[in-house]
């Protein structure tokens, strides 16, 4: 295996594991914003009674489609010695609907 292909499997590697990571992250609701008064009041009244354990679905057998996108927008650094890839990626993350 030559050098430059050796580079971009690690680079793709790479970039599917944090993939994995920032999904596992987002979905465990571990990101929070930092919101203003206004738009916390607006965000409890919206979600008053809303129970986030329930699926949009009619059957509970019905399967729940989502989309899920990913776009590497900058590759920042890449320090070899170290296997550390720096980067900057756009997520993207949809319910389809019926």
């Amino acid at each position: 295996m030559d050098r430059c292909t050796f580079k971009l499997k690690f680079v793709a590697r790479t970039v599917q594991l944090l993939v994995i990571f920032h999904l596992v992250w987002s979905l465990e609701g571990v990101i929070k914003a930092n919101v203003t008064r206004y738009e916390d009041l607006l965000f409890k009244d919206l979600f008053r009674g809303y129970n986030k354990e329930i699926r949009p679905v009619l059957k509970e057998s019905d399967a729940v489609e989502a989309e899920f996108g990913f776009a590497l927008s900058e590759i920042i650094d890449l320090d070899e010695k170290n296997q550390v890839l720096a980067t900057n990626v756009w997520i993207r993350q949809r319910q389809l609907r019926g």
